[in-house]
């Protein structure tokens, strides 16, 4: 919900910062903190390159494979695996 003092269309112009500062940390992780400042966007491309990126991904991954495309593999498996592990680690 926005704050009092931020409408709904500044948030969600000031969202692809957000989620860019956020996306580059696991990969530069400096100036890191637990509660970040941002100033409100008041233009709108950079909310049009996000949307832009997202529609690119999607068109690239369009054709290929759920597995690949979300990464998850066979849960059952996968189960089965951290199960083993864990009663392995307890005995």
């Amino acid at each position: 919900m926005a704050g009092p003092n931020i409408s709904w269309g500044a948030m969600l112009l000031t969202w692809p910062r957000l989620l860019g500062v956020y996306a580059l940390h696991p990969v530069w992780p400096v100036h890191l903190s637990v509660s970040y400042d941002f100033p409100v966007e008041k233009r709108l491309w950079p909310l049009l390159l996000l949307i832009v990126v997202i529609a690119g991904l999607a068109w690239l991954l369009r054709d290929s494979d759920a597995n690949i495309r979300l990464k998850i593999g066979n849960f059952e498996e996968a189960k089965r695996y951290y199960l083993i592990s864990v009663s392995k680690r307890h005995n």
